[in-house]
């Protein structure tokens, strides 16, 4: 006499999506994911130096910035650097001339040597910060590859620059000093162009306050993800 167990098509079905949630995801090297954890893997290796380097260098690319200063807004961020470089206060990117359409040679500028310049510079004018109190990393790399870095690597770290405006954007230019001053400037002044730009609505002790709680937000794991906007900003791009 034959035996038979009939099992029920709903418990069939159940049995079959258990089985495939216990086999092991295939590993794709070319996924989007697995690149970009191939650029943030490759920047975090890279080693901490002084801001800007000490060399010029050839390329466009993506870098991050470390401070491990007293300024008060920073003081977890600062905290957190004492022994290692590991939490960035602003994640930004260089892209040369042309390359949104594919039609750029980085390798032969210096656009992420010149983006680091600059920011050393803004950090030089400003009268409550000193240089010597930070540090960066960056990798040049192919320009296809530069905003998925960038994009992963701010919404891995949620750096407080990141969410206000720009870690000392550039001189608007004559004409348009009419626009309102930026927070950077609120909080750091010292750039002279920026003195001749309208008052920002809200005063640093504002600025501190909002810096503060997100930072502490950041910790906490509290901040949204970023939704990536390829539309590149003129100070993104080599010579911008």
């Amino acid at each position: 006499m034959e035996l038979r167990c009939v099992l029920p098509l709903s418990k069939f079905e159940d049995w079959i999506d258990t089985m495939a949630d216990e086999r092991p995801k295939l590993y794709n090297p070319l996924a989007i994911e697995s690149i970009a954890e191939s650029l943030v893997r490759k920047i975090e290796e890279t080693p901490a130096v002084s801001l800007p380097p000490n060399q010029p260098f050839s390329g466009a690319g993506v870098y991050s910035i470390y401070y491990r200063g007293g300024f008060s807004a920073y003081a977890q961020l600062s905290g957190a650097n004492q022994t290692a470089w590991t939490t960035p206060i602003y994640i930004g990117k260089a892209i040369p001339k042309g390359g949104r359409i594919g039609i750029s040679d980085g390798a032969s500028s210096q656009g992420l040597y010149d983006r680091l310049r600059e920011h050393a510079d803004s950090i030089t004018a400003a009268s409550n910060l000193e240089l010597d109190d930070f540090a960066c990393r960056y990798l040049a790399i192919e320009h296809l590859f530069i905003s998925l870095a960038e994009h992963t690597l701010i919404n891995r770290y949620k750096p407080v620059w990141n969410y206000f405006g720009g870690f000392g954007n550039h001189d608007p230019g004559g004409g348009r000093y009419a626009q309102k001053r930026s927070a950077w400037d609120t909080l750091h002044p010292g750039r002279a162009w920026a003195s001749r730009l309208q008052d920002n609505p809200h005063d640093a002790s504002y600025w501190l306050a909002r810096f503060q709680e997100h930072i502490l937000k950041a910790e906490q794991g509290e901040i949204q993800t970023v939704i990536p906007d390829d539309s590149a900003s003129s100070e993104d791009e080599d010579g911008g």
